[in-house]
């Protein structure tokens, strides 16, 4: 079974949430089918792997899903959503935790970076 070389973000194209799979995960096939970026799976010839950032491995149609959650999340200020699903969907569109907003930046924080990059 092929490995994953870093954390990788799919929407589920079922349910259209956001789902996370990483290195010690069991991927299931339908879910790799999603997963077309090769540098986010180990190289089967070597033991090193490719670190790769989240919203890089999202195919086009799961891009533009990302952004119309993002959009959603912002239009509506949801605070139901946890602060580790925020995160996830500002990685989909491209922010990075540490760089476009504080790592422990708080839910609103988040949302208020998603409007900024939506924004631009």
């Amino acid at each position: 079974m092929k490995k994953l070389a870093a954390v990788v973000n799919v929407m589920d194209p079922e349910t259209r949430e956001i789902v996370s799979y990483g290195p010690d995960d069991d991927v299931p096939e339908d879910v790799a089918a999603l997963i077309t970026n090769p540098a986010a799976w180990v190289d089967d010839g070597e033991d090193s792997v490719v670190a790769v950032e989240p919203a890089s491995v999202l195919s086009d149609e799961e891009k533009d899903a990302a952004l119309e959650v993002a959009f959603n999340v912002v239009a509506q200020n949801d605070l139901s959503k946890t602060r580790d699903e925020l995160i996830l969907i500002a990685a989909n569109i491209g922010l990075v935790a540490g760089e476009d907003f504080n790592k422990s930046a708080g839910k609103e924080t988040i949302i208020a970076a998603m409007k900024h990059k939506l924004d631009d």
